[in-house]
Formats: structure tokens, C-alpha cells, sequence
């Protein structure tokens, strides 16, 4: 097995019971290369202050984060508010250290291995060669020599079978 990297991520807000996230990751991985590296701050900044405040203004509702990669959109979802939160992707390496790091950290996150897509079934997803933040079912949209076989799901069916409709969507 490959090397882990591990370290403690301190929580850009925090509530009263939580400051600091324990991250255990493959050390291969850039999302939690790039957090270890400078936090939530110097991570998607922008996009992560904009994540915290639609969290912020209503605190009902499910949390969908569409291509999570390793997490770090569903672990701030799940630490620090009490939304249903749902984490959607189909590599196994990244789904696989989500969960991971939610049971270490003892977050609720569901987690779905599959790519929402305008239609259901399967195809293959192109596994970027620069950075597993750039994977796409889209051939060319990143230089591929790799790809793996995912299963499809439209929002409306996944929202069908489980229930679970979406209050706050963040889409990579």
C-alpha cells in the first residue's frame, strides 16, 4: 500500500463542539496534498466562503456535493451544520477516503459512487493524468491515458429512490 498522509485541518468556522478535522488520505491524493498545505483558506477559497454562507442562510435541507472528490465540500456540510448531507463520486479512491474520513471524524455522509449525469446507465470516466481533481465523462476535456467504467444517475432519480431532495447544491 501507499503512503498516508495524515495531519489535522482546523475548520474555517467553527460551532461549539468542533474546530479541527483529523484528515487520513492516500499521500497521492491533491485535495488533501492542497489542504494540508494551506487549509480550507487556501483551498477554493472563493468558493468554499460561498459554500459556508448558502449553508449558513438557511439551515434546513439536504446538502449535495456533486463530484466530491475527497470531500472537503460534504466534511464542512456535515461538521458544522445539521443538514442531511450526500457526497456524490464514482472513483473508488475518492469515495473510498471520504468515507473514510467521515467515520474518523464522525461526520454523517452519505456517500454515492456514481456520476450524476442527464441520462442513467454507465460510461467511462476519464481519469485526468495531471490531478485527480480534474476527472471528467467528458473524453478530451483533460489530457487521459486512463478511464474507468461508472454508473449514471440523473438527480431526479436518485432524489426518487431515496427520498432525499436537495436544499443546497455544489456541482464540480
Amino acid at each position: 500500500p501507499g503512503s498516508i498522509r495524515s495531519f489535522s485541518l482546523r475548520l474555517p468556522a467553527s460551532n461549539d463542539v468542533r474546530k479541527t478535522l483529523t484528515i487520513e488520505a492516500p499521500a497521492e491524493l491533491y485535495v488533501p496534498r492542497k489542504l494540508q498545505e494551506s487549509g480550507f483558506g487556501g483551498y477554493e477559497g472563493s468558493s468554499l466562503a460561498c459554500w459556508l454562507a448558502v449553508l449558513d442562510l438557511d439551515r434546513e435541507g439536504a446538502a449535495f456535493d456533486v463530484g466530491a472528490n475527497a470531500g472537503p465540500y460534504a466534511w464542512l456540510a456535515a461538521a458544522l451544520t445539521d443538514r442531511t448531507v450526500v457526497a456524490f463520486e464514482p472513483v473508488p479512491i475518492l469515495a473510498d477516503t471520504c468515507e473514510a474520513i467521515a467515520r474518523r471524524n464522525d461526520l454523517d455522509i452519505r456517500v454515492e459512487r456514481v456520476a450524476l449525469s442527464d441520462h442513467s446507465g454507465s460510461a467511462p470516466l476519464y481519469l485526468s493524468d495531471r490531478t485527480d481533481s480534474s476527472n471528467s465523462l467528458v473524453a478530451g476535456f483533460r489530457e487521459s491515458s486512463q478511464s474507468i467504467q461508472v454508473r449514471l444517475l440523473t438527480l431526479d432519480e436518485f432524489v426518487e429512490q431515496s427520498g432525499t431532495p436537495p436544499h443546497v447544491i455544489k456541482i464540480d
